[in-house]
């Protein structure tokens, strides 16, 4: 009854009232970011990622707010921690970010970042080669190193101060002068903050040497001495230089007018007669692979072992054998193996001799315990004159064992991110030969970290990675595919048939079907060849169904329907942490729809704690928005569920909306399908390792984002022949069965398709 400025007329036998209302208005903060570059930073405020209570927030923007306590607070990259000093909060805030908010407060809270002065050193090599006794190579075949840093002749390097080694990789033939400039003749050099030194080296060719003598042809068993007629053996006769040798028997004489049919096994010489193959009278292998996976990938430290295999064919007076390991194999890159000295009980080698009955020790023969025993060797497999066997039954195997450290590699990280395409890895090529001509090789590589996809389709990243090796050009492997190239699929002729055998005969779309028919020439053949052509059938259906399950198309199909998302209910809190340690119970959270286990979290971080429980039956999907996913420890799908259908096969997904995955460097196997989408923040979109990591990640499942970050934080190597890889994806069948849920919404996957 009053008026708004609270006036009022009261008559005689009034009864009025009058109402005032007090609201509590909104509180405001502002977050200021300064930068300051007074040391050659380049930095800008808008490259610098602020947030209050962990939602991004924009420099000089003011932010309305509930009543309550908040923390301010910024991300750095490792990059900019080197580059920047962060002060401590001013303003309203205290020195650590917090602040606490009346109703109506309009509060200002502010940070200041200072590029730190340059404590960088810069470094230059400097080859120079004269040619003057007529040789041809150049620079770039005398690689440089410092400390075990791969750098080239004339490029600045920048480097931390401290003490460094340089070196260089000689080349036969040619001599090095000593170091001079700024570094001491045998290489040495200190380099303080800001300083920029330069080192010189020459390599001069020297004269032609001529190449050692050939070794002796084996000798005669049975040499003309004058005066002196030896026994000819049973089987031999002489030659007319009076060696012993086999005669030549004319199986079948060619009578004038009239010529033979020439049995099996034999050849008509230059006289016309037939005459028996000479068979060869041994054979050369040989085997290398690292300890202790035994494969064909070595890494820097690791040990390789090489076997040499030596089978007499016939008896054999004696043999010799060379190894190019001469202590040293020079790598492609210019890496080194160095030969073990003392691997076998003080020698550099093992010699073992293996006939019908078993294998033992083969002796030198000096050292010969047994005079009855006439085999025995002398010398080394890594000398001009060789490691030469002696008295060889037919069938007799003599194995040469050594060993070899890589000690030197031009394989780094920095030497990763500037790769040709075509590199496939350092190459290691190690050859042995005998005297009887036969040569045998082996080859070993350090391939750069790489990304290893398999599964039953045909995988093929989306976009390139700047960084890693090409897999599948060098590994000959099908499903590999490296992440520095996008390799197409070749178009089948379109007259072999594939599949059938029904009426029409389809050509498969996936590279793995087409090897099925891969023979066949005719339609009837196809028909009378129902197994391939049946299973060439299932392999188009099955990879039909994965097509829906790769990368791409999981990415395609969430982001269509992001808009979805975000509408469940975030059953899992608002601006609140949460951590789960058991991914099988369901977490205090009322479902959207209580068949379909969704659980939704808003402006806040999940984290999986290092010892979650594995996931149990059924499926699960767990949805973050504006926060990240952090996964400290490792997602495993529990082996010992008892599945009585589909539905109870384990499943989880992980999506996360505006916000990044971050995996710790402990983590080496994830179950599942693992989702950033890239929103408005920075880094939304991107999988990063929290941390750099030597080991292997393997995701049993798929992951979508920007998997650059975690590639450049993982430095393992491995063997691709042995499903070995930086990260290794495998696109598993388990996503048939028992789709998560929101992804079982989205992607379509026949159940009748599965059943068959």
């Amino acid at each position: 009854d009053c008026a708004a400025d609270g006036t009022v007329t009261l008559a005689a036998g009034d009864d009025k009232t009058c109402t005032i209302t007090n609201s509590d208005t909104p509180a405001r903060i502002t977050i200021i970011k300064q930068v300051i570059n007074d040391n050659g930073g380049t930095a800008r405020v808008r490259d610098f990622t602020l947030t209050l209570n962990a939602r991004e927030v924009t420099s000089g923007e003011a932010n309305t707010v509930a009543p309550g306590n908040y923390i301010a607070h910024e991300l750095l990259t490792p990059a900019q921690q080197q580059a920047y000093t962060a002060s401590s909060w001013t303003g309203d805030c205290q020195p650590d970010g917090r602040v606490t908010l009346a109703a109506g407060d309009d509060k200002t809270c502010i940070i200041t970042n200072n590029d730190r002065p340059s404590v960088e050193t810069r470094l230059t090599l400097i080859k120079q080669v004269i040619n003057d006794n007529g040789g041809i190579l150049g620079p770039q075949n005398f690689p440089l190193f410092v400390n075990d840093q791969l750098v080239v002749t004339g490029v600045t390097t920048i480097f931390a101060p401290g003490n460094y080694t340089v070196r260089e990789t000689s080349q036969a033939g040619y001599v090095a002068s000593g170091w001079s400039g700024d570094c001491s003749a045998d290489g040495q050099v200190t380099l303080s903050a800001g300083e920029n030194k330069t080192c010189l080296i020459i390599n001069d060719d020297l004269p032609f040497t001529p190449p050692p003598p050939p070794p002796p042809p084996p000798l005669d068993i049975c040499p003309n001495i004058p005066g002196n007629q030896l026994y000819v053996p049973v089987g031999l006769i002489r030659d007319i230089n009076g060696n012993c040798v086999p005669p030549v028997i004319d199986f079948c004489p060619n009578i004038p007018g009239l010529q033979p049919a020439i049995p099996p096994g034999l050849v008509l010489d230059a006289r016309g007669n037939c005459v028996q193959l000479l068979r060869p009278q041994g054979t050369l292998e040989k085997r290398g692979f690292s300890l202790p996976a035994r494969g064909n990938v070595i890494q820097l430290g690791q040990q390789a072992q090489y076997e040499l295999n030596f089978q007499a064919l016939s008896p054999l007076p004696h043999v010799t054998i060379w190894d190019t390991m001469r202590p040293t194999l020079v790598g492609d890159k210019g890496g080194e193996l160095t030969l073990d000295l003392n691997a076998f009980d003080g020698r550099p080698f093992a010699v073992q001799r293996v006939t019908p009955t078993g294998s033992q020790p083969l002796f030198r023969c000096d050292e010969q315990p047994d005079a009855r025993v006439r085999t025995c060797y002398r010398g080394s497999p890594f000398t001009n004159n060789g490691l030469t066997v002696f008295n060889l039954d037919t069938l007799e195997r003599v194995v040469i064992l050594y060993r070899a450290t890589l000690t030197r590699s031009a394989i780094t990280a920095e030497f990763c991110k500037n790769l040709p395409r075509e590199f496939c890895g350092e190459k290691f090529k190690n050859e042995a030969r005998d005297s009887l001509g036969n040569v045998a090789g082996q080859f070993l590589y350090t391939p750069c970290p790489f990304l290893l996809t398999r599964g039953i389709g045909d995988v093929i990243l989306e976009r390139d990675l700047s960084v890693g090796s090409d897999i599948l050009s060098c590994s000959g492997l099908p499903n590999i595919e490296g992440p520095v190239i996008r390799p197409e699929i070749p178009t089948p002729p379109m007259e072999t048939p594939r599949t059938g055998p029904d009426d029409i005969i389809n050509v498969p779309r996936h590279t793995v079907c087409k090897q099925s028919n891969q023979n066949t020439s005719s339609i009837p053949e196809a028909f009378r060849n129902p197994f391939q052509s049946l299973s060439s059938g299932i392999c188009e259906l099955s990879l039909n169904l994965s097509d829906d399950l790769t990368r791409p198309a999981i990415e395609k199909a969430i982001l269509a329907n992001v808009t979805r998302f975000t509408r469940f209910n975030d059953n899992l809190g608002v601006g609140t942490a949460r951590t789960l340690t058991n991914l099988t119970e369901q977490p205090d959270a009322p479902l959207t729809n209580p068949n379909a286990a969704v659980y939704k979290l808003k402006g806040a971080n999940l984290t999986i704690d290092p010892f979650v429980q594995p996931v149990g039956s059924g499926s699960r999907t767990y949805i973050i928005e504006d926060g990240d996913l952090i996964i400290n420890g490792n997602v495993r799908f529990d082996e010992n569920v008892t599945i009585n259908s589909f539905k109870d096969t384990p499943s989880i997904a992980f999506i996360v909306i505006n916000g990044s995955i971050r995996i710790a460097p402990t983590v080496t196997e994830l179950d599942g399908v693992y989702v950033a989408l890239k929103g408005e923040s920075e880094n939304s979109g991107k999988i990063f390792g929290s941390a750099p990591s030597e080991r292997s990640l393997v995701v049993d499942g798929s992951i979508v984002g920007d998997l650059e970050p975690l590639f450049e934080s993982r430095s393992y190597i491995g063997d691709a022949r042995r499903n070995q890889g930086t990260i290794v994806i495998n696109y598993g069948g388990w996503l048939f069965y028992n789709l998560p849920p929101v992804l079982r919404d989205i992607i379509t996957i026949q159940e009748e398709q599965v059943a068959r």
